[in-house]
């Protein structure tokens, strides 16, 4: 597992030497409300009026109010979010299976279709396992789970779409690793 100095490297290079409030700011024009939930940059929170994220993502199962369940609720909220960033006429969606039938009627641009097809067959089931994993209230995958969410956020300004792509795609490559380095602790 990585030191916290080397987390804190990652974060400080994701953002570009922007400071906590100048990149709370830039959520904030970007049309999303945040909360402040501890200091760090991880500590900025999405508002989400959605009682039940996962539900949206098509999972009903049970599971405990605990830190890493939010953290893990945080990042499928994000994620939507990114994906409704990219796809803003389908922000309506009321669940998974409404956001893939509305992308499928995208197939015509090829670059588009690469991307669609991987949210279709990796993206969304990645999410939907990480859903039901039960997983331990392990600070350092609360902070790199905290860290795929701010990766992403950081990228709502949708100055380049594609570094939101990449995020979003990068986010499920890298959640094996993430979650295999806790579980191994």
């Amino acid at each position: 597992m990585k030191p916290d100095k080397e987390i804190e490297q990652e974060v400080n290079e994701i953002f570009d030497g922007m400071s906590r409030e100048e990149f709370k700011q830039s959520l904030i024009d970007a049309g999303l409300e945040v909360k402040d939930s501890e200091p760090g940059y991880e500590g900025l929170i999405l508002f989400d009026e959605q009682s039940n994220i996962r539900q949206w993502y098509g999972v009903i199962d049970e599971y405990e109010d605990n830190e890493i369940n939010k953290t893990i609720d945080h990042l499928l909220a994000t994620y939507q979010k990114g994906i409704f960033k990219l796809f803003p006429k389908f922000s309506t969606a009321k669940n998974v299976i409404e956001i893939l039938d509305c992308l499928s009627t995208l197939y015509q641009d090829r670059q588009l279709k690469i991307f669609i097809d991987y949210l279709t067959k990796t993206a969304f089931s990645e999410l939907i396992k990480l859903c039901r994993k039960k997983l331990p209230n392990d600070k350092n995958l609360i902070r790199r789970l905290n860290l795929r969410s701010t990766s992403i956020l950081n990228e709502f300004d949708m100055k380049y779409p594609e570094e939101l792509k990449i995020e979003l795609t990068d986010t499920i490559e890298f959640l094996p690793v993430i979650i295999d380095l806790s579980l191994k602790g």
